[in-house]
C-alpha cells in the first residue's frame, strides 16, 4: 500500500508543470490578419533596448522599417512582441531573418503590436516566406503582388528629393556667380 500511495505521489508531482515559458494564441486564417492590421512593415527589430514594456505579454523594441505596405509610419517604430518570442526572434535575425509585421493597436500596449502575436509575424529570409504551414503560400503572394507597387520608407524618398533641391540651388548659385562676373568683368577685360 505505501509502495502504491509513493508512486501516485510521484506521478503527481511529474504531471504538475512546475514552469510555464511560452504563450499560445488562437491561430487566424491570413486573410483576417490582414484585414485587422492597422500598420503592414518589413524590416527588423533592434534587440539590444528594450523601448517599453506593456501590463500584457508584450515588450516594445524599435523596429527598423525597411518597407511600407500599409500605414502611415516613420523609418523607425516601437513594435511589440511576445516576451517568449524574444529569444528565437534574435537569432532569426541574426541569420538573415526580417519579418514582415501586420501590426494592430490593442489596449494593454502603448505601442503596435503584432496582430494575435505570432499571427502577425510572418518570417522571411530574403523576399522568401518562411514556414510550413499553407499560409506560407497565401503571404508569398500578399507579398508579391504589394513590393510591386509599395511605397518605400519614408527615409528612402527623401533623399532624392533632397538631392534635386541640392542640385538645384547649387545650379541656380553658380549662374549667379557666373553673371556676377560677368558684370564686374566687361568683355575683353580679363
Amino acid at each position: 500500500m505505501r509502495g502504491f500511495i509513493g508512486l501516485f505521489i510521484v506521478f503527481l508531482l511529474y504531471s504538475i508543470p512546475l514552469q510555464v515559458s511560452a504563450t499560445s494564441y488562437e491561430e487566424l486564417p491570413p486573410q483576417e490578419v490582414i484585414d485587422r492590421a492597422e500598420v503592414i512593415v518589413v524590416g527588423g527589430y533592434d534587440f539590444k533596448h528594450r523601448t517599453e514594456t506593456s501590463e500584457f505579454v508584450y515588450d516594445g523594441y524599435s523596429f527598423d522599417v525597411d518597407t511600407v505596405i500599409k500605414g502611415e509610419i516613420g523609418q523607425e517604430i516601437t513594435a511589440g512582441i511576445d516576451r517568449f518570442d524574444v529569444s528565437w526572434a534574435d537569432d532569426f535575425q541574426k541569420e538573415g531573418g526580417r519579418f514582415m509585421l501586420l501590426l494592430e493597436n490593442i489596449p494593454e500596449a502603448d505601442f503596435l503590436t503584432p496582430v494575435v502575436a505570432g499571427n502577425g509575424m510572418v518570417q522571411l529570409m530574403g523576399n522568401t516566406v518562411r514556414g510550413d504551414n499553407g499560409d506560407k503560400v497565401f503571404y508569398r503572394e500578399f507579398l508579391n503582388e504589394n513590393l510591386r507597387e509599395t511605397k518605400q520608407s519614408p527615409g528612402s524618398g527623401d533623399s532624392k528629393s533632397l538631392t534635386s533641391v541640392l542640385f538645384l540651388v547649387g545650379a541656380f548659385n553658380l549662374g549667379g556667380v557666373l553673371l556676377l562676373d560677368r558684370r564686374n568683368h566687361p568683355a575683353g577685360y580679363p
